[in-house]
């Protein structure tokens, strides 16, 4: 399994545990991975030993604020709800 499997803002399912519902990651370090569930609440997961159906994958589009131009693509990523980073 890759270590960069499992990404922030997935929407997994703990195979072993479908009652927990789906959950929102909010954190990765290594292969333990903190999800929010529907059901259960935040939950430290190892993905080593608790398989993860992933339900949703997200996007992350790094962009490097220089110009107007720029900006204009920062006001295009909220518009449309996706994720990005801020980097100096």
């Amino acid at each position: 399994m890759s270590k960069d499997k499992y990404k922030v803002g997935m929407i997994v399912r703990l195979k072993k545990l479908p009652e927990w519902g789906q959950g929102k990651i909010v954190d990765v370090d290594g292969t333990i991975l903190t999800v929010v569930f529907k059901n259960v609440g935040e939950k430290e997961v190892d993905s080593t030993t608790a398989p993860l159906e992933i339900v949703k994958k997200t996007e992350t589009k790094e962009i490097e604020i220089r110009d107007h131009a720029s900006l204009e693509l920062i006001a295009k990523a909220m518009k449309n709800k996706e994720q990005f980073i801020i980097s100096q």
